[in-house]
């Protein structure tokens, strides 16, 4: 099945429509997806959602292109591909290249690092145009952008000034984080570990700063094993703890084929169900961190966090990576205290 007859299926889009769609789209320069994205024949938040659960990719949050484009990203990447207005780099985070696109591209090569996040046909377009200044024949005008296009949220162009790719739901939300529960004990700091299981419990301490929820997955033999979790992943009914296989689409999988991490919107997959319907009784969370924690140069462990409520999207993140990359180091510093 090709890309195109892949979401034309889903969107109810004959093949004699689709045929009309792609003869005007040609017409305009432009390729059938986008083409029929601006003309609002798929609706944009609908697509968004499709292609999340579809390809099993991010999206990238608004309000990342409301900050000033990196110039200088596009100078030493602008020769790398043949970049289009529905496939753009947007940022470079630990030697890994962001492209965002409207659909993974068949037959891409690029020997750099890189990975594909999902991005509005607007902002796309957007970026695009700031890399590309002078005006292209047939394509439309930037002015004519800055209204969401059909089928675009308008709530979409009220984002506010996070600067960073962040994945989430394509109408992300922009609240401030909540106040820290009254009591709560600043955790110990994971040099005081004395154990490779006292390390597991500071870093549980150390999620449930920012999540509601904490767990630590060990990979073992291409699944994923549950080892250390919170309250909140406790269940009478669950006797036996099932591992996460890793062979289909689910936020586990992103991980551990990517080595980077996975921040946002839990979509369904048959995987991703399973885990909730064994750990949270079926209670889908409205939000998922997952970081993986690589020593050697290999996955030993995934740490995950989980919300229901607003949390700061930026800095939970980045206090994420930061204490995955604390526990490798301390890893390998029990290791070689054990063998002295």
């Amino acid at each position: 099945m090709s890309q195109a007859t892949h979401w034309s299926s889903h969107f109810q889009i004959s093949q004699e429509t689709l045929s009309v769609y792609t003869r005007e789209a040609q017409a305009a320069g432009l390729d059938v997806l986008r083409w029929c994205l601006m003309n609002g024949k798929i609706p944009q938040e609908e697509y968004l959602k499709w292609a999340m659960n579809a390809y099993q990719l991010p999206v990238v949050k608004t309000d990342f292109f409301t900050s000033p484009p990196d110039l200088e990203l596009w100078k030493r990447t602008k020769d790398l591909a043949p970049w289009n207005a529905s496939l753009v780099p947007l940022t470079e985070w630990h030697g890994c290249l962001f492209i965002g696109c409207l659909e993974p591209p068949a037959d891409f090569k690029l020997a750099k690092r890189h990975h594909f996040v999902l991005a509005s046909a607007r902002n796309l377009f957007m970026l695009w145009s700031h890399f590309n200044p002078t005006p292209v024949t047939d394509e439309p005008s930037l002015a004519d952008f800055s209204r969401p296009m059909p089928g675009e949220e308008e709530s979409q162009t009220d984002a506010d000034n996070e600067d960073t790719v962040v994945v989430e739901t394509p109408d992300a939300m922009a609240a401030p984080p909540p106040e820290p529960a009254a009591g709560r004990r600043e955790p110990r700091p994971l040099e005081a570990c004395t154990s490779q299981s006292d390390l597991g419990q500071i870093v549980i301490s150390h999620i449930l700063q920012t999540f509601e929820g904490a767990m630590i997955l060990l990979f073992e033999k291409d699944r994923l094993r549950p080892w250390l979790f919170s309250d909140l992943f406790r269940s009478e009914k669950n006797k036996e703890l099932p591992t996460i296989e890793l062979e289909t689409p689910s936020i586990f999988r992103v991980v551990k084929r990517t080595k980077l991490p996975y921040h946002g919107y839990v979509m369904p997959s048959p995987t991703n169900d399973a885990f909730f319907a064994a750990y949270l009784g079926g209670k889908t969370p409205q939000h998922a961190t997952l970081v993986p924690v690589i020593v050697d140069d290999n996955l030993f462990a995934v740490l995950m966090g989980v919300a229901n409520s607003e949390i700061d999207y930026k800095n939970s993140l980045v206090q994420m990576e930061r204490l995955a990359d604390e526990m490798a180091q301390h890893l390998v510093r029990l290791k070689l205290s054990n063998a002295a």
